[in-house]
């Protein structure tokens, strides 16, 4: 079992400051009681993990948690919240529902053999370590006192993944989409940027038109720029599905953008060129990214909420929705952006539009316009 816990912490005015600023007391069963505690920022919040490897089985568990108390500083104030538990255990191959995955394991390196239990006729063994390339292995399937049992050897399981597929159980997609890619690949790309738009794919003319004018009103760059190095900007559109498409496997995902961003940073105008500046993000964004309260609000380019507020740590959800994770490249406890990061919240085209052609555009364009 491995438990991941969070710890945030307000301390108390004292003399004495301890180096470790989280401590808890873990019972798992009835096990003797574990103590631990980790170190954190003075306010902010901190990740810890335990792992008990030999666990008695059981059909249920019981994790008992105390936060302790520190001698010296009775008005500190320590909350330890539990992010998620993961169990691991051995069990025997079965099949159920027509399909079976595992992963190969043995006592020792070389050849093993498998027993699955409950096969029907005309199930396929297949290694699928490379899903890209499956690889049909042959079995033997045996009846004895009623239970049916499939057998398959192999030279050596260490790393391997194994799918038993039965041809009646096979799943079909309820739809397929075609997909419209970029007219060059994003990890492609060789020319630096200094202002990018991440469009929603429904307002990717309005993010052009964006673009467009930024490339010739980007300040910093096309006005005020020290004497005699303004120039135009370079400026590019991105759609959001484009990003999933590279970087998370086609699936909406909000660390595809932050890991093509960190991408494009680094890498577009040359190895660790750093050129690309601003970032715009063209589309309205949910905290419930993954739609688990089920109030089906559109996610259109997604934004991370990990955000964390030590002003409100005696509240009971401390956490904000923020695009600033999208631009920090510098390690889990990186507090500083390397990419200016804005965002136009629109959730229509015809919304984008009018943002875009009346109120940014529009705006700039008036002759007394003046942003200082």
């Amino acid at each position: 079992m491995m438990i991941r816990w969070w710890g945030s912490n307000t301390p108390a005015p004292s003399s004495v400051e301890p180096t470790q600023r989280h401590f808890l007391r873990v019972s798992i069963n009835d096990e003797p009681e574990v103590s631990t505690s980790w170190g954190g920022f003075r306010e902010g919040i901190t990740r810890h993990d335990m792992t008990f490897p030999d666990l008695p089985a059981r059909a249920t568990n019981r994790v008992i948690a105390t936060v302790t108390e520190f001698a010296g500083a009775p008005l500190r104030i320590d909350q330890i919240l539990l992010a998620w538990m993961e169990l691991e255990w051995w069990h025997h191959l079965n099949m159920v529902g027509g399909n079976l995955a595992f992963e190969g394991t043995s006592a020792a390196p070389g050849p093993t053999t498998f027993e699955v239990a409950g096969s029907e006729a005309g199930v396929r063994i297949l290694d699928v370590t490379e899903p890209w390339a499956p690889a049909l292995i042959p079995g033997s399937r045996t009846v004895s006192g009623g239970t049916t049992t499939l057998a398959f050897g192999v030279a050596d399981p260490t790393g391997r993944r194994y799918a038993l597929v039965n041809p009646s159980g096979l799943r079909t997609p309820s739809s397929i989409v075609r997909d419209q890619p970029p007219g060059r690949w994003l990890r492609d790309v060789d020319m630096g940027f200094d202002y990018l738009v991440i469009t929603a794919d429904e307002f990717e003319g309005s993010a052009k038109d964006l673009a467009t004018w930024r490339r010739t009103h980007l300040r910093g760059i096309t006005s005020d720029a020290p004497s005699g190095t303004a120039r135009d900007a370079r400026t590019t559109v991105v759609r959001i599905s484009d990003i999933y498409d590279e970087f998370s496997g086609g699936r909406p995902d909000a660390t595809a953008m932050r890991n093509f961003l960190e991408y494009a940073w680094r890498n577009w105008g040359g190895s660790l060129s750093q050129e690309l500046e601003y970032v715009c993000l063209l589309g309205d964004a949910n905290r419930d990214t993954r739609d688990r309260e089920g109030t089906g609000v559109r996610n259109l380019v997604p934004t991370w909420e990990g955000g964390y507020d030590p002003a409100t740590v005696l509240e009971s959800n401390p956490s904000y929705a923020s695009d600033d994770f999208f631009g920090r490249f510098d390690g889990p406890t990186d507090r500083i952006t390397d990419l200016a990061i804005g965002r136009i919240p629109v959730a229509d085209p015809s919304l984008a539009e009018t943002l875009i052609q009346r109120k940014i555009i529009g705006v700039e364009s008036y002759a007394g316009f003046n942003p200082k």
